[in-house]
């Protein structure tokens, strides 16, 4: 994008000041500089996510990209450009997941590790649902509660939590009995302890920075 006067002039006019999705937290930009490098960073966090939700988020940063870097003669098409990369950069909803947050930070790590279980922390942390009890899928929402809700545990409602382990420990035998016995012990690599001696472990052990 060729940065005139009038164009730098045109994005201070603006106030820019975006919500990083999902969190509440904000930033604002003086100079139109500092948001393409900003949008540029994005790009580049995501570039390795190439399958599943994570992938709609890479795209969505490219396209903001993409506006910003169009070079026009013609300046007021560049400062229509410069407005849309705005608009998209500030809806404030999935795919706009920004790599500061800690939940894009978490959802990276585990797309490191698995593309599927990175799917159903997506699911858990940004579309509120668990959906199936693969094995990937009790791992992923796994990860994604140890990040989101543990902090929801204190000496008020542990009870009711552990009612809840419970009948999450219950749901997940059943689905469980549906998994083919051999494909899930190949993947485990080892026999896996019962669940309900297994789940405590799990919770756990699983940390997430």
């Amino acid at each position: 994008m060729d940065i005139t006067p009038s164009v730098q002039d045109f994005f201070r006019e603006q106030n820019v000041e975006i919500i990083l999705f999902p969190s509440n937290q904000t930033r604002a930009f003086a100079k139109l500089e500092l948001f393409i490098e900003f949008i540029t960073e994005e790009k580049a966090f995501w570039d390795e996510c190439q399958t599943g939700s994570l992938n709609e988020i890479r795209k969505y940063f490219i396209g903001i990209y993409n506006w910003l870097g169009r070079n026009n003669e013609d300046e007021g098409q560049t400062i229509k450009n410069l407005k849309e990369a705005i608009y998209l950069a500030r809806v404030n909803r999935s795919p706009c997941i920004y790599s500061t947050t800690k939940e894009g930070k978490l959802l990276k790590k585990i797309y490191k590790q698995s593309s599927s279980q990175a799917e159903h922390a997506f699911n858990y942390l940004i579309n509120k649902a668990v959906g199936n009890f693969s094995y990937d899928a009790f791992l992923g929402v796994m990860y994604a509660y140890n990040h989101k809700d543990k902090g929801k545990i204190n000496e008020k409602n542990i009870d009711a939590e552990k009612e809840a382990l419970s009948d999450l420990s219950t749901t997940f035998n059943e689905q469980l009995n549906t998994l083919s016995k051999n494909s899930f012990l190949d993947r485990s690599k080892s026999r896996m302890p019962p669940f309900e001696a297994g789940i405590v472990s799990l919770f756990l052990l699983v940390t997430v920075v």
